[in-house]
């Protein structure tokens, strides 16, 4: 009987032991789960960090680059507006030379002033009559490729015109070639893609011809949005 009841007590003993070993097993897989996830999320929020930082540094390191440049961009505008090459093209009654660098390379496509250039200011010569101008609206983008890839060129504005030279018999030649002069002295740049002459008692020149704007540089700051569950970042605003 005696044995009886002490094996009953070891069974006892041996079944609590069992449940306390899974008990203390069940409570180590919480914990050590538990720290793996919070570690998980631990690395992941370090390594947002970091690269805020290093965003926030690159930042930084933007903004003082573009600080020490505004002394030399100063002085080489400074440069540019007292340029004797620049003030020699300078129209106005200003006189200004930067402007003489907008009116050759534009940023908006202007018909309007392109035609009244060459109506006005290049065709407008003894020598030659303008019979006709015509200037397209397009605004067909150019692209070139070099060793380094491809590149995007300004803007082309395509136009023909028709002059007929003044003068008759010999002198004729001479006078398409002093258009064709001015045409080449013309601050702004235009490129004559082919042309066609027809001669009668004057020298008559039929061209097309391609004229080029940029489109305008943003350099406003920009916001940059990146979160902590993913890579990629948002981007708005800044310059291009």
């Amino acid at each position: 009987m005696a044995t009886k009841e002490a094996l009953s007590k070891k069974r006892q003993q041996i079944a609590k032991a069992n449940r306390n070993v899974f008990a203390i097993v069940a409570l180590a897989s919480l914990v050590v789960g538990f720290c793996a996830v919070s570690s998980f999320f631990l690395v992941q929020r370090i390594a947002f960090r970091t690269t805020v930082v290093g965003a926030a540094n690159e930042t930084l390191r933007t903004l003082e680059s573009n600080l020490e440049n505004v002394g030399r961009l100063e002085g080489r505008i400074n440069g540019l507006a007292h340029n004797n090459d620049l003030m020699s093209v300078a129209q106005g009654e200003d006189m200004n030379a930067l402007r003489s660098i907008a009116d050759a390379l534009p940023i908006i496509d202007n018909p309007a002033a392109l035609g009244a250039s060459l109506s006005d200011k290049i065709f407008s010569i003894p020598e030659v009559r303008l019979d006709s101008l015509r200037i397209s609206t397009s605004n067909i983008i150019s692209t070139t490729s070099g060793a380094g890839g491809t590149t995007t060129d300004p803007h082309v504005t395509n136009f023909d015109f028709r002059i007929t030279s003044a003068s008759t018999g010999d002198g004729r030649e001479q006078d398409i070639l002093v258009a064709l002069r001015n045409v080449e002295r013309s601050i702004r740049a235009i490129h004559i893609e082919t042309f066609r002459l027809s001669y009668s008692s004057r020298l008559e020149l039929f061209a097309r011809a391609t004229a080029y704007h940029v489109d305008p540089i943003n350099t406003a700051l920009g916001t940059r949005v990146m979160t902590p569950d993913s890579n990629s970042a948002t981007t708005t605003g800044g310059s291009r």
